[in-house]
C-alpha cells in the first residue's frame, strides 16, 4: 500500500478459489459428486458441506469454492462434471495492483467459547446451542429456512431458554 488519502495505490494479494467465477453457473453439479463431507462454518456446524461448496448465500462473487488443502482429496469429479469448465484445481495465487480513494481497516472480532461454561451444557445435550448458532436456525438463510428446530430430532421446540451475558 502507498499513497495518500483519495490516491492509493494497493496489492491485493488473490488465494485460488479454484473455481472460475466467470464461468460458474451455480449448477451445483460440482458439490453433487464431491465425495468429501465437512461441517458448514458458515451455518456453525449445523450441517454438513462439501470441499466444493458456496461460502454464504448470496456471496460474491456468485461461485463455488474449492477448500483445497487440506479437506480437498483432489479426485477431479468436479472437474469432470463441470459443464462450462469452471472448475481448475491446479490455479495458483496471484497479486492485483488498484487505485482506491479510500482504504477501510476491519480488525475483526473473537467469540467467546461456549465450552469454557460447561456447567449450561453446551458439547454435552444436544439441544443447548450457542448464539451464532441460533441465528443461523433463525435465518430465512439458514439450514432450517428460518424455522428454529431442535438438533436432536429436527422438531420445534416447545420453549427456548436465552442465556445472555454470562
Amino acid at each position: 500500500m502507498e499513497g495518500r488519502a483519495g490516491d492509493f495505490t494497493v496489492t491485493v494479494r488473490h488465494r485460488p478459489t479454484y473455481v472460475d467465477p466467470e464461468k460458474c453457473i451455480n449448477c451445483g453439479l460440482c458439490a453433487a459428486v464431491c465425495p468429501v463431507d465437512l461441517p458448514s462454518f458458515f451455518e456453525e456446524a449445523l450441517v454438513t458441506r462439501k470441499a466444493i461448496y458456496k461460502m454464504a448465500p448470496r456471496a460474491l462473487p456468485d461461485a463455488y469454492v474449492v477448500d483445497k488443502v487440506p479437506r480437498c482429496e483432489t479426485c477431479g469429479r468436479c472437474v469432470a462434471v463441470c459443464p462450462t469448465g469452471a472448475v481448475n484445481l491446479n490455479e495458483e495465487p496471484y497479486e492485483q495492483d488498484l487505485n482506491v480513494g479510500a482504504i477501510i481497516l476491519s480488525m475483526g472480532y473473537a467469540l467467546s467459547d461456549p465450552e469454557e461454561y460447561g456447567e449450561l451444557g453446551y458439547g454435552r445435550f444436544p439441544n443447548v446451542i450457542h448464539s451464532m448458532q441460533y441465528e443461523r436456525l433463525a435465518s430465512r438463510s439458514g439450514p432450517t429456512e428460518g424455522i428454529v428446530l431442535r438438533p436432536s430430532d429436527g422438531k420445534v421446540p416447545k420453549r427456548i431458554a436465552w442465556l445472555q451475558c454470562v
